[in-house]
């Protein structure tokens, strides 16, 4: 699909809406605002704003609504510039000339292949460009369909919150959200985005005559697709607490797998028996994943001495042992995370579906399978909506803490 005029119009603004007075000399001291964005298709753009800290040491900052991702490996050499994503295996390279207000580069994201390679450019912000406040608010929530005439067509919820011209809110799957978005919203229509080092989501739309909405999402140069959506406060997903279940015949987890030292590590193991175990099913690429850590990270800390034991099963992007463990350990440093971690397989869902035979399949990553005391699996819970859904997450953190009480209350029957 390629995009209406009035679309593209939409886009065109959002990149570099901030001004910088070209043919200036600048000189890089103390704070800065930066307006930075990857080419996920020829012409396209996905914007995103950082500020660039030197003092007292060389810091980025991505904001996108509440979530602020801080980049601590940053490298500013007089002809060229390095930044290192937190947490995944992703990496900004480029050059740089002395009084120029700009930088060009590329963004490397090596978890998908040594040719996974979008533009990236950045522009230093001199001066506010104000720009007249839209009459349309797109506050609210909307029905959402995806690749709607398509066999692979699929629903979701759009939740926005909009203030002048700036729009924040996500868009919520049956496996999963797309975490904070922010963006801009004009007369025409709105985009939002986010690029945080594995995902770089772009949407953009245009408002229709009838109030409904058309438009093209991009993740990166894999993936794009159409959406439409319509207003409705009453629209509901499928239950993520029944799409992925238990084979008949089965009632419990079997698996057995290396930890990050290569010891094998099995379900049946002394250290899960009569605990409450919840088993992830994850990836260090992944940042639902990282998402439902943190939370269960929260919930080892506060329910371990009771009995809940918490084991990760990371599905990677690679087959090599030695890489697969860099990543995970480079995200269970980084966020201090207590239980244990093991290698399962290869990120594709086929392949964590034949690891794990006795579930009918592995629709999302992560999942997370809860086992009670006598070793039966109670609950298998798809995808994971986190803090970027509001009043949704506090809903699944509320549920999960009542559940995992009344669970350790339980004896061994």
């Amino acid at each position: 699909m390629r995009f209406s005029t009035s679309v593209i119009g939409i886009l065109s603004v959002v990149l570099f809406t901030r001004c910088n007075e070209t043919g200036h000399e600048f000189h890089l001291s103390g704070d800065s605002s930066w307006e930075a964005g990857v080419e996920v298709e020829k012409g396209v753009w996905l914007p995103f704003p950082f500020q660039l800290h030197l003092q007292p040491d060389t810091l980025i900052e991505l904001r996108f609504g509440e979530e602020v991702i801080r980049v601590d490996e940053v490298k500013l050499m007089p002809d060229s510039f390095f930044i290192r994503l937190p947490l995944y295996d992703s990496e900004i390279r480029g050059k740089r000339k002395e009084g120029e207000a700009g930088l060009n580069g590329r963004w490397y994201n090596l978890s998908r292949g040594k040719d996974y390679i979008l533009p990236f450019r950045a522009t230093l912000v001199q001066k506010e460009e104000i720009k007249p406040l839209p009459h349309a608010d797109y506050t609210g929530r909307w029905k959402v369909v995806f690749n709607e005439t398509a066999p692979d067509a699929y629903n979701a919820i759009g939740e926005f919150q909009q203030s002048g011209g700036t729009l924040s809110g996500t868009f919520l799957t049956e496996t999963g959200d797309y975490r904070y978005l922010t963006g801009e919203a004009t007369d025409s229509g709105f985009t939002l985005s986010r690029f945080d080092g594995a995902h770089a989501f772009l949407f953009a739309c245009r408002l229709e005559k009838d109030g409904s909405l058309s438009g093209t999402y991009w993740s990166g140069i894999h993936s794009k697709e159409t959406w439409k959506a319509v207003r409705d406060d009453t629209f509901q997903l499928g239950n993520a607490d029944s799409l992925t279940y238990l084979k008949e015949g089965y009632d419990r987890l079997a698996f057995t797998f290396p930890d990050l030292e290569g010891h094998l590590v099995s379900m049946s193991d002394p250290a899960f028996q009569n605990k409450v175990v919840i088993v992830q099913l994850m990836g260090s690429w992944c940042p639902n994943c990282i998402d439902e850590s943190k939370f269960l990270k929260e919930m080892y800390e506060r329910y371990h001495d009771r009995g809940l034991e918490v084991v990760a099963l990371c599905f990677e992007r690679t087959d090599e042992f030695e890489k697969a463990v860099r990543n995970v350990n480079r995200i269970r440093e980084r966020l201090s995370i207590p239980y244990r971690f093991l290698i399962a397989g290869t990120a594709d869902k086929n392949a964590a579906s034949a690891a794990l035979p006795m579930i009918n399949r592995v629709m999302a990553f992560p999942t997370a399978i809860v086992v009670a005391r006598d070793g039966r699996v109670h609950e298998i819970h798809t995808g994971f909506s986190g803090p970027g859904t509001g009043i949704h997450y506090m809903d699944y953190k509320e549920k999960t803490d009542a559940m995992l009480q009344e669970l350790l209350a339980q004896g061994t029957p």
